[in-house]
């Protein structure tokens, strides 16, 4: 059956079944779990995959999932991952052994900095500016004849050029 309302203000009241707890009272509903432990949301019948939340002594919170990546999916599709080793995934559910793995296009409004910045030969880019601070910088691939597309570098014998097109 159902019940009107459960107030405990001290004590406990034990355990709770019930198939939905529904909180739905004035403009700003909410259950407020007040204890030094933490606050643990599982599945019937799975104690090892379970989301949980808590506090250390330091202040830092933590959200934590246990035996399982951590998934966000607005509006039903995963669009974001946390693997179980640590890797994200951003569009894309396959973990391709990176720590950051964008499936689409990214932006980042400020710098971006990399120990290495690789590609292939069908990827494209442009950047603002290009500052190359480093012992050396490898042109070993450059074509040795004029490419006919403005602004792409070639190579003419020990000369390096710029083709305008």
């Amino acid at each position: 059956g159902s019940f009107g309302r459960v107030v405990a203000d001290s004590g406990s009241i034990g355990k709770v079944d019930a198939d939905t707890i529904v909180v739905d009272s004035g403009a700003n509903p909410s259950i407020d779990v007040r204890n030094s432990g933490r606050l643990r949301v599982m599945r019937a019948n799975t104690v090892h995959n379970y989301l949980q939340m808590n506090a250390d002594a330091n202040g830092f919170n933590y959200i934590e999932s246990y035996n399982g990546a951590l998934r966000f999916a607005p509006g039903g599709g995963t669009k974001a991952i946390i693997h179980t080793n640590g890797h994200w995934g951003i569009n894309t559910t396959t973990d391709a052994g990176y720590w950051l793995d964008v499936s689409g296009t990214g932006r980042f409004s400020d710098t971006l900095e990399a120990t290495n910045f690789s590609g292939s030969a069908a990827s494209t880019g442009s950047f603002g500016s290009l500052v190359v601070d480093g012992a050396s910088l490898d042109f070993s691939n450059v074509p040795t004849s004029d490419p006919g597309i403005a602004g792409r570098v070639w190579r003419d014998g020990t000369d390096l050029k710029i083709s305008v097109g």
